[in-house]
């Protein structure tokens, strides 16, 4: 088999997404852009309809099919371009994938002693029995997360030095507009939107700074989280806070 015959094996819209060389005894077929499911699955059938298989190895993975048949074989006919393809892959799984989830993640070292976790997750429809197909479902999956991970992340927002005191002394409620003791769950205005407020708490105001750096606007210092708050024309008007459960690295 040439490489014009290998091409000749597959419909012109999916002959448009592969790239066809010969390497030794093969011809290899490497997608040039992602398939999806269904191309996918209307490739793995021609090619092992033609005696060949999927090579699962990350970027590198390609489908191949041999240049020459089994000499006790009769060489399979090409397919005409329009024929719709009712032959079924074998299958090598004894139940039937639906989804995949493929979550990754990695840890970024902030400072000396400060480390982030960050991770990203992705859920696929795949539907099929056929290994190869869940492979490489799985494999562009995992793909797709990593090249996530591997772009530049923003600084994390930088901790001020607050005093936790001076911060508990601010006048916060409760929800029910009572005074709060420390540690309990409450809000307090926030400085930057109320302008008519003079001579605000300088502890809050380098709060809100802190907060703005964040990606997500929060901010965790001792054992608080501190978000903005508020409804409709209120939205960012307080500030609110409320206790985190923290875990000690081992």
């Amino acid at each position: 088999m040439t490489v014009e015959q290998a091409k000749a094996l597959f419909p012109e819209a999916l002959r448009d997404l592969l790239s066809f060389e010969q390497k030794g005894d093969y011809i290899i077929i490497k997608p040039q852009q992602f398939l999806g499911t269904e191309n996918f699955s209307d490739i793995a059938r021609i090619v092992q309809g033609n005696k060949g298989d999927y090579v699962s190895a990350g970027k590198e993975s390609h489908f191949r099919i041999p240049i020459a048949p089994a000499p006790t074989e009769t060489p399979p006919k090409p397919v005409p371009h329009d024929e719709r393809y009712d032959s079924h892959p074998p299958t090598d799984l004894h139940f039937k994938v639906a989804k995949l989830t493929v979550a990754l993640g990695t840890t970024i070292q902030n400072s000396e002693s400060e480390w982030t976790k960050q991770s990203y997750g992705v859920e696929v429809e795949v539907n099929s029995d056929v290994k190869d197909i869940v492979e490489k479902a799985k494999a562009e999956a995992e793909q797709l997360v990593r090249s996530w991970l591997s772009e530049p992340t923003l600084p994390p927002a930088e901790i001020p030095q607050v005093d936790i005191g001076e911060l508990n002394a601010c006048e916060w409620l409760t929800f029910k507009k009572e005074p709060a003791k420390p540690g309990q769950a409450a809000w307090v205005k926030n400085p930057i939107e109320f302008t008519n407020w003079q001579n605000p708490p300088n502890v809050l105001l380098q709060l809100v700074k802190a907060m703005k750096r964040s990606p997500d606007e929060k901010l965790v210092l001792g054992d608080m989280e501190y978000t903005f708050s508020g409804k409709g024309d209120m939205k960012n008007h307080f500030i609110s806070r409320k206790p985190v459960k923290t875990e000690t690295a081992k």
